[in-house]
C-alpha cells in the first residue's frame, strides 16, 4: 500500500546529565528507492530504532511506507542517546504518510521505547522528560506505566498509551499527582544499644550536615549507627525530593521513594569502580555520589577503597557538585550529600581494644591509616572512636523511639542556623567568626586547640563549624568554651 509523500515534525528530548534537551524529530517521506535513514548523531540504540519502528508499525495494523524515509534529529551537532526516540520517529512517519492526523501530536512531547509487537515501554529519565514537557507547556505522550514516576511533576499534562496504535486515540490529557508516599522505615537510634557518645556525634552531624568518620573494631556497631542517620534528618522539601527523584530516574532506579520524601542512603562496596562512585560513561550516568544527593553516602571499610576513588571524593565533598568533562562537553551533576564512613583502626581491627590484642606491626598500622589520605581527612568534620559495648546491654528487648525526638532537635538547630542567613556547613572566614561570636578567652582556646592538634586552616574552620552546631543544638547564641572542647574531642585522628 502506497501513501502520499509528506513531512512531519515531532518534539522529544535526549538526556544530557539530568536534563532532557529538546530535540525535533523531522521526518521526510519522499520518492525514491525504499530506504530508511536516521541522521543527526544518534547512538547505536537510536540507529536500531529503524527495525523496532518498522516492526511496530506493521504489528499495529498500519503500513510502513514503501518509499525513501529520512529522519533528521535536530539540532544535528547534539549527540542523541537511548531508545526513547522510537515513539516520536514512528509517530512522525505515520503523520507524514497521512495515517495519523497532525492534531494528535501537535503541542506534544513524545517519548517511549517500542516493542516489536507495537507495545510501548517507559525509558530511563522519564521524570526529566516530564519536567521538560511541563516547562515547554506541552502534553507528554508516553507509556501508561510511567504514571507513578511522572506524577510528581507539577503543572504536567500527559497522555498515557499502551501501544503505538493508541497515538491516534482521542483522549483528554490528564493532570493528576499521586499522594506522597510515607517516609520509608529506617533504623531507629533506639535500636542501637549503648553508644551514647556516638549517637550524640550523629545528632551534631545531622544538625550541621557534617561529614563523619567512625573508627572502631569489627562488630562495634558502626554500620548500624550509620544506617540510623537518615532517620534523624529533616524531611526533604518538594524541590529537594523532585531533584533527587530525577537523578534516580536517569540512573534507571525506582524514584518513587525519593519523590515521596525519603532521603537516599547509598552504601557502595569498597570494590566499586571510580566511574561507579563518581559517574560517567556514554551517555553520562550518575554515580553513587549523585545518587546520594540530599541524603547520605556511607563508605564502610574506608581504607579498602582505592586511593584514586577516595581522592575523587574531594571535589563533590567541597563543591557539592561533580563536574564530568567528556569529548562532547561538560556535564555537572548534583552531589550534595552527607558523608559518613567507617574504618577499622588497623588491619586486624583490634588496635586499642581492651579485650583483644592487636597483632599488627607499627609499619602496617601506619600504612593502613595512610590509605585514607590527609586531604580527605581534612574534609571530615567529626571523627570518633566507636568501641564494642558490654554484651549485657544487648539483652534488652524494650523498643525505644529515639530518632523522632532527635530529629526535632536537629530541625530546630538547622532553623536557628538558617535564621543567621546560611547553613553552618557553608560558613567560612569572617561570616563564620561572626556567627560564632567568640570572646577573647574562646579565641585563645581555639588557638590552643589548633596548636595542640596541629590543625590546618580548613581544620580550624571545621572545628568552629562543629562548635557552632553544638551551640545551635543548645539554642545558645554564642559559641562557648565547652562547645569548643566538645568539638575538639571529635578530631581524634587529627595530626596523626
Amino acid at each position: 500500500m502506497s501513501h502520499h509523500s509528506g513531512q512531519a515534525t515531532v518534539r522529544t528530548g535526549t538526556l544530557r546529565g539530568i536534563d532532557a534537551i529538546p530535540v525535533e524529530v523531522q521526518v521526510d517521506v519522499g520518492r525514491g528507492l525504499p530506504a530508511f535513514r536516521i541522521v543527526g548523531l544518534g547512538d547505536i540504540a537510536v540507529q536500531e530504532a529503524r527495525e523496532r519502528v518498522r516492526a511496530a508499525i506493521r504489528s499495529s495494523g498500519l503500513s510502513f511506507p514503501d518509499a525513501r524515509v529520512t529522519v533528521n534529529l535536530a539540532p544535528a551537532p547534539l549527540k542523541k542517546h537511548g531508545t526513547g526516540f522510537d515513539l516520536p520517529i514512528a509517530a512522525g512517519i505515520l503523520v507524514a504518510t497521512g495515517q495519523v492526523e497532525p492534531r494528535f501530536i501537535n503541542d506534544s512531547w513524545l517519548t517511549g521505547e517500542l516493542a516489536l509487537d507495537g507495545g510501548l515501554r517507559p525509558v530511563n529519565g522519564m521524570l526529566c522528560h516530564a519536567i521538560a514537557a511541563a516547562h515547554e507547556r506541552r502534553v507528554l505522550v508516553c507509556s501508561v506505566d510511567s504514571e507513578p514516576e511522572i506524577s510528581a511533576v507539577d503543572a504536567l499534562h500527559w497522555r498515557g498509551i499502551d501501544r503505538l496504535s493508541d497515538v491516534c486515540r482521542q483522549s483528554t490529557p490528564t493532570h493528576r499527582q499521586l499522594p506522597p508516599t510515607n517516609q520509608a522505615c529506617t533504623a531507629d537510634l533506639g535500636s542501637v544499644a549503648g553508644h551514647q557518645s556516638a549517637k550524640r556525634a550523629l545528632e551534631i552531624a545531622a544538625a550541621g550536615a557534617l561529614n563523619v568518620l567512625m573508627v572502631g573494631p569489627p562488630g562495634s556497631g558502626k554500620t548500624m549507627l550509620a544506617r540510623c542517620l537518615p532517620g534523624i534528618l529533616p524531611p526533604m522539601s518538594h524541590a529537594e525530593a523532585l531533584e533527587t527523584a530525577v537523578i534516580h530516574s536517569v540512573a534507571g532506579l525506582d524514584s518513587s521513594s525519593a519523590s515521596g520524601g525519603t532521603r537516599p542512603f547509598r552504601a557502595p562496596h569498597h570494590a566499586s569502580t571510580l566511574r561507579g562512585l563518581i559517574g560517567g560513561g556514554s551517555p553520562i550516568r550518575p554515580g553513587e555520589v549523585s545518587l546520594a544527593h540530599n541524603g547520605v553516602l556511607f563508605l564502610d571499610e574506608l581504607p579498602e577503597f582505592g586511593p584514586a576513588t577516595l581522592q575523587a571524593l574531594r571535589q563533590p565533598m567541597e563543591d557539592r557538585r561533580i563536574s564530568l568533562v567528556r569529548a562532547e562537553g561538560r556535564v555537572d551533576l548534583p552531589a550534595d550529600f552527607m558523608f559518613i564512613a567507617a574504618a577499622n583502626p588497623c588491619p586486624c581491627g583490634f588496635l586499642g581494644d581492651p579485650d583483644k590484642r592487636c597483632t599488627c606491626t607499627e609499619t602496617s598500622i601506619s600504612r593502613y591509616a595512610s590509605r585514607i589520605g590527609g586531604p580527605l581527612m581534612d574534609r571530615i568534620d567529626i571523627c570518633l572512636r566507636v568501641d564494642r559495648i558490654d554484651p549485657g546491654l544487648l539483652m534488652s528487648t524494650e523498643e525505644v523511639d529515639e530518632s523522632t525526638a532527635v530529629r526535632t532537635d536537629v530541625q530546630r538547630a538547622r532553623t536557628m542556623a538558617e535564621s543567621r542567613g546560611a547553613s553552618n556547613r557553608l560558613l567560612n572566614g569572617v561570616p563564620l567568626l561572626r556567627a560564632c561570636s567568640l570572646t577573647p578567652d574562646c579565641v585563645q582556646r581555639v588557638e590552643e586547640i589548633a596548636s595542640h592538634a596541629r590543625l590546618s586552616g580548613r581544620g580550624v574552620t571545621r572545628l568552629l563549624r562543629v562548635a557552632r552546631t553544638i551551640a545551635d543544638l543548645e539554642s545558645t547564641p554564642s559559641v562557648m568554651s565547652e562547645h569548643l572542647d566538645e568539638a575538639a574531642s571529635y578530631r581524634i585522628l587529627e595530626g596523626r
